[in-house]
Order: C-alpha cells, then structure tokens, then sequence
C-alpha cells in the first residue's frame, strides 16, 4: 500500500512536471492568449445578455468550446514545433555571431564567404527542384 503511494504521488509529480514544461513552452511561444480566446471573445461581446437568452445558446457554446478545445491542441503543437525550429536557428544564427566576433578579420570573412556559398547553394537547390514549388 505504501508503494502504490509513492507511485502514485511519483506519478502526480511528473504529470505536475510536464505539465508546467508545457505552460512554460506555451507561454515562451506567446501562445497562452490563443487558450482563452473563446471565453475573451464572449466576455466582451457587449450583446450577450441577449444570446443567453436563446434557449439552444449554452448548448451551442459548450459544442463550439469543445471544437476549439481539440482544434487549440493540434494548433498549439503545430505552432510549438515552429517555436521550437526557430529557437534551434536562433541559436545556430547566435553561435555564428559569436564565433565570428571572436575571430581575426580574416577568419571572420572566410566564415561569412562559406555562409555566402552555402546559402547560394541552397537557393540554387531549391530553385532547380521540381517539388519547391
């Protein structure tokens, strides 16, 4: 019985873990106002008073917040693998950056040759494949 607890309570842990991983990621991705959007959207609607009085409203608003509740999941996720491919360059883009600061003249514009080629390369790659477009 005291192992299960500790189980349990190991579980509780983690899920509270990632749980503020994720409240972390969403909020460094400036996603956390898409999560109150629906409730924002009727909060300021100065009409309504009057569409609570249709008798299908609440219904209709529980069946539209459930829609956007799944939907906000795949949105968030989709959005938070760009977030995250764009800390990834930013940092490369940074470590770049410092590496050249910290270099000769001379070292520093070889590196910004090889960026110059490599990136006229790409667009040279991109250009000539059928499927880019």
């Amino acid at each position: 019985e005291v192992e299960e607890k500790e189980a349990l309570e190991d579980k509780a842990h983690e899920f509270a873990e990632q749980q503020s991983r994720t409240l972390k990621d969403v909020i460094d991705a400036h996603l956390l106002p898409v999560e109150s959007l629906v409730q924002n959207i009727f909060k300021d609607d100065p009409e309504i008073a009057k569409l609570k009085l249709l008798p299908f409203f609440d219904e209709l608003l529980a069946d539209y917040e459930d829609k956007y509740a799944t939907e906000l999941e795949s949105f968030k996720a989709a959005a938070l693998k760009i977030h995250f491919a764009m800390v990834k360059e930013h940092k490369k883009v940074t470590n770049t950056l410092n590496k050249l600061w910290s270099e000769d003249t001379t070292s520093s514009i070889e590196i910004v040759n090889k960026f110059k080629k490599r990136l006229a390369d790409d667009k040279e790659i991109i250009r000539q494949d059928p499927h880019s477009q």
